[in-house]
């Protein structure tokens, strides 16, 4: 059988074992796949958990950080400015 089956998942960010994958939900999905997330692989060191089993990249967790101050600049009503 080809492949490397039975090395651990890599991180891809600093290479060591990936064993989480990026949650963040992507917005451009298929009609196949709507709700695809990023699943770039992980070490605990470079996730961030935002939610139970939810974690994210270091890419998204600047993304959540923006996503989560514009949501927090909202008026009461949660309606947007």
């Amino acid at each position: 059988m080809c492949g490397h089956f039975h090395e651990d998942p890599l991180c891809e960010v600093c290479g060591g074992v990936g064993d989480l994958l990026c949650d963040w939900k992507l917005s451009k999905g298929t009609p196949w796949s709507p709700g695809r997330t990023c699943d770039r692989r992980i070490c605990a060191a470079h996730a961030l958990e935002v939610g139970p089993e939810k974690h994210l990249c270091p890419e998204h967790q600047v993304a959540y950080a923006r996503w989560k101050a514009q949501r927090e600049k909202r008026p009461e009503g949660g309606a947007r400015p």
